[in-house]
């Protein structure tokens, strides 16, 4: 083993006392290990439904998307692997369940974390790109997943517009980037869960070409607008809501049309339109980027309208890498998306009012991506 100098550590813990910044012990590392030290990471919407207790993960540390240090290499290590060097961690390993970060196992939001021989010998440590700013950190991983999502549905797309669900980080990244991915001439109906998000979407002026609220969708009828019916829907929203979309997306779209589950699932997850399709395996069987050319349902709804409907959960490494690339030469596009970025103890009263049902929002302003200093005396931009 080897000796850490380290003994404690700060890190945002939970507990049934609620979100608190606490001190841990730094935990010493074996051959083939990694210490690392987080410098930047980023509060998802999944990590608002760990916190609000819709999900039943048990890492008492959460945290999966962000920039850390190394700060000590076990022997065995790759020799890139060196103090100093910039990394991030693939928080899904698409062979090993046993390995979620910041879901079954501690995550970011701490000052030093041990990363397993396991997942440095799966590839799940990636060197990150010096040039990037470190602000961005919080946006590789969600951007990774667009960039998934859109990979799976290019080849499928048809149409001259297409739908998306969900006002969250995703839906945001999924709008700007399908701009770059499908062209201007593609049309964007986005839908937001609530006035505050539209609002803030036009206040940034990051809004589709038909914006439409959640509650609206009932009533939403494509052909009362100027735009053609899409071709292709992604879901990317809180696991409450996306069966809901995914009703609305099976009615709307066209025959042949292209349906791709970003978002969670309920545990329970059927659809009247879609009987018999299992959703939950639809959703599991792309994993990682594994399989590479992606597993498709070829359905039909109970109306008899043929669609195609994709799901997938975590990013491959690939998938990271072209976010990094994407953000370190247009950061500037997407750097309003960060919202907000606090230290570790406003960090902690934030995620525990979240955990409470406190509003998504910091100084009367909505929260819509936060970013989180950790080891701010290491960082170098």
């Amino acid at each position: 083993m080897l000796d850490s100098s380290f003994n404690s550590h700060h890190a945002i813990v939970r507990s049934s006392m609620g979100i608190r910044l606490s001190q841990v012990e730094t935990p010493m590392i074996g051959a083939g290990e990694l210490l690392l030290a987080p410098l930047v990471a980023g509060l998802c919407g999944t990590d608002i439904q760990i916190l609000r207790g819709e999900r039943n993960d048990n890492a008492r540390v959460i945290g999966h998307e962000g920039v850390a240090e190394i700060v000590q290499a076990g022997s065995g290590c790759p020799d890139y692997f060196t103090p100093g060097t910039r990394v991030l961690i693939n928080p899904t390993n698409p062979h090993d369940s046993q390995f979620l970060l910041g879901h079954n196992v501690d995550g970011l939001f701490q000052e030093y974390i041990r990363i397993p021989a396991s997942v440095i010998a799966a590839g799940l440590v990636i060197p990150v790109v010096q040039t990037l700013p470190l602000t961005l950190a919080p946006l590789i991983e969600p951007l990774a997943a667009v960039f998934y999502a859109f990979q799976l549905m290019q080849p499928q797309h048809r149409g001259e517009s297409m739908i998306i669900y969900g006002d969250g980080i995703v839906g945001h990244l999924a709008l700007l980037l399908a701009r770059i991915c499908f062209g201007k001439r593609v049309a964007i109906i986005f839908v937001h869960h609530h006035q505050e998000g539209l609002n803030w979407s036009r206040t940034q002026k990051i809004h589709g070409d038909l914006d439409l609220l959640f509650n609206e969708l009932s009533s939403f009828h494509i052909e009362h607008t100027n735009l053609p019916a899409p071709g292709s829907a992604l879901i990317a929203t809180p696991r409450h809501s996306t069966l809901a979309c995914l009703s609305h997306a099976v009615d709307c779209i066209t025959p042949h049309g292209y349906v791709d589950l970003l978002g969670g699932l309920p545990e329970v997850a059927s659809v009247p339109s879609l009987p018999g399709l299992n959703l939950s395996k639809l959703r599991s069987v792309n994993c990682g980027g594994v399989p590479a050319q992606g597993v498709f349902a070829n359905t039909y709804t109970i109306q008899n309208k043929p669609l195609i409907l994709c799901g997938h959960r975590g990013v491959s490494n690939d998938h990271l890498l072209q976010a990094m690339t994407e953000l370190t030469a247009n950061g500037i596009f997407y750097q309003k998306l960060i919202s907000h970025i606090l230290d570790l103890k406003d960090a902690a009263r934030f995620m525990d009012d979240l955990s409470k049902n406190g509003p998504r929002q910091i100084n009367s302003q909505r929260v819509m991506k936060l970013g989180i200093r950790i080891n701010s005396h290491l960082k170098r931009n």
